[in-house]
């Protein structure tokens, strides 16, 4: 499946690409995931957790490939989707960073909204304005 998972993003630039102009919109990022688990025949939640995981193994991997070309001259790649993943390095700055780009549509709900704190959050909210804020269910946030 991780043969055909890698291949099913490689084909749909905007999911792993940040300079592509449909990188930043969640309907199209839900939609071209939807269409890999269609065309997968699993789930949505599953399939990104896994390209998540794979993405940031690949990452780990670059970076164990740099030390070790930098203490010895060069490095042995093992990992067997190391050579597939390879359209990652151009697209983001892989050995930098682990996983700092999240997907934008998992951190925002339906409304664009990031997530509420939560319920034992305790920052002083008689300081935070209130005005043109919603609340869970959409309706104007009490002052």
């Amino acid at each position: 499946m991780d043969n055909s998972l890698i291949a099913a993003v490689y084909t749909r630039e905007a999911l792993w690409n940040p300079a592509n102009e449909l990188h930043k919109n969640s309907n199209m990022l839900r939609k071209l995931w939807q269409e890999i688990a269609e065309e997968l025949q699993k789930d949505v939640k599953s399939l990104k957790t896994r390209w998540k995981n794979l993405r940031t193994y690949f990452i780990k991997e670059c970076q164990k490939l740099e030390k070790s070309k930098n203490k010895h001259g060069g490095g042995i790649r093992t990992w067997q989707y190391f050579d597939q993943l390879q359209f990652l390095r151009n697209s983001t700055s892989v050995l930098n960073k682990i996983a700092e780009d999240e997907d934008d549509d998992d951190y925002y709900n339906e409304r664009g909204l990031p997530p509420a704190p939560p319920a034992n959050h305790s920052a002083n909210r008689a300081n935070v304005p209130t005005e043109g804020r919603l609340t869970a269910a959409g309706r104007p946030l009490a002052g």
